[in-house]
């Protein structure tokens, strides 16, 4: 996904993140900061505020060293998984 598209995913989609710095894939909740910067939020962590804004979602993009998102239960190259 591109940055624009996953700005407008709403708060609490599942995600998966392939960090710029390689560690991932992890799946996570989208999750809306209060100054409007996105998160992702392990799922163990939604219901406890001061976990949620732990990872911020920066510098996402396709090249190999920025960080990936897709949304849950689909591939990074858009593909539905079976």
């Amino acid at each position: 996904m591109t940055a624009q598209e996953v700005r407008a995913l709403a708060d609490g989609t599942r995600i998966i993140v392939l960090w710029s710095g390689g560690n991932g894939p992890h799946e996570y909740r989208l999750v809306q900061g209060a100054f409007g910067m996105q998160y992702a939020c392990p799922p163990a962590h939604v219901d406890r505020p001061h976990l949620r804004e732990r990872n911020p979602l920066e510098f996402i993009g396709s090249e190999q060293w920025q960080t990936k998102v897709w949304l849950a239960g689909s591939s990074p190259t858009g593909e539905e998984q079976r």
